[in-house]
Parts: structure tokens; sequence; C-alpha cells
């Protein structure tokens, strides 16, 4: 699919066979792909149980990080065609990223056994600082590309993470603790608003 599309954009030439041809591809391409990391998951009770490889360099890794780098490439080369197109294969690409290092965290606690229901403060903790370099992460990202979207999707990322630490990670937690941790959530959500409107005020619209 990647190719044909790829080769559309030398030209009109073969257009009409190379759209259709790419469509198709692509039906088949993501109908194998869904099958295999939704119908096969190694987190579901019906998955696949043989992992084989070390941690982070396992067979996880060829089912999660080949596909996503594969659709990241195609992010990055198909400039031409569509962008609601080319943000679906980010997201996709991004969402199986994602997967891999939850399905990774949960091995690196669980070993074979990662489709159990139990889930220990540890994981939960690992979940906790994954999330917040990812979204740092990101953060770095979109000042370095300026972008107000990335910048706001880092936003929601750390949003989404104090909302677990604070009602998950801590949900244990009684009594003026628990306060405390709630109140601790609000002053984390009134600086990360803060720094939403400085950056805002920062950059020019024409910028983002």
């Amino acid at each position: 699919m990647g190719a044909q599309l790829y080769r559309w954009r030398k030209g009109v030439r073969f257009a009409w066979v190379r759209v259709p041809l790419a469509s198709l591809l692509g039906v088949l391409g993501f109908g194998v792909l869904f099958i295999a990391l939704v119908g096969m998951a190694p987190i579901t009770s019906w998955g696949v149980r043989d992992i084989a490889g070390p941690l982070l360099l396992d067979t996880i890794a060829i089912a999660y990080l080949v596909p996503a780098g594969v659709l990241a490439v195609l992010v990055w080369k198909l400039d031409h065609i569509y962008r609601y197109l080319r943000a679906t294969f980010a997201g996709l690409s991004a969402l199986m990223g994602v997967v891999y290092m939850a399905i990774e965290i949960r091995r690196f606690w669980k070993g074979d056994a990662i489709a159990s229901n139990a889930v220990s403060q540890g994981e939960l903790y690992s979940y906790t600082i994954a999330m917040t370099l990812g979204a740092v992460g990101l953060l770095l990202f979109a000042f370095a590309r300026r972008s107000d979207l990335l910048r706001k999707l880092a936003m929601v990322g750390i949003a989404v993470t104090i909302a677990k630490v604070f009602l998950i990670d801590m949900s244990g937690l009684n009594g003026l603790v628990r306060v405390a941790s709630f109140l601790g959530l609000g002053l984390a959500l009134t600086g990360l608003a803060w720094l939403n409107r400085a950056m805002s005020a920062r950059w020019n619209p024409e910028d983002s």
C-alpha cells in the first residue's frame, strides 16, 4: 500500500490503477494487522502465550514496533496524500508504540503471566513513569516543532498522568493523606493551565 501511494506522488499517470490497488492492499493489510494485534494480543486470555527474546527486543517488538515504524515512515514520506489519512497513520503508529511499552512493562512484572488480572503497585508506578516520560518528551518535541497541536496533546497526556496518580495509584490512601493528595492534584492542574496559557501567549498563531 505504501509503495503504491509513494509512486503515486510521481504524477497522475496510472493513478486509476494505483489508488484502487493501494486501497485494496490497505484494507487487507490493516485487517490482518487488526487480527494479529487485537485478536491474538498476548494480554488477552485467548491471545498468543509464547513470547521469545529478551525484554524490549522480543517478539512483542516485532509484532508492534515494526508496523508502528512502517506507519511512521509513511507519515514522513507520503506528504502528498490527504492530511487526515496521514493523521490516521500517525495515530495508529503512536497507539501501537504505547501498547508495545505497556505490554513490555507488564511482561517485566508478570513474566509469562501477562494475561492475569492482578496488577501490582510497582506495575502501576511503572505505567505512571512511562506516561510521564512520554508526555514530557512530546512537550519538548512540541517546543522544537512549535506545534500547537502537539503541545495540546502533551498537556492532555500530562493531565491524564496526574489524574492517574491521584485517582488510581493513591486510591488506597485514606484520611488526611488522601485529602492532601487531591489538593496536590488541584495545584498540579492549576500549574498545568498556567503553563498552557504561558506557551499560548509566547507563540504567535501563525507559528503554530
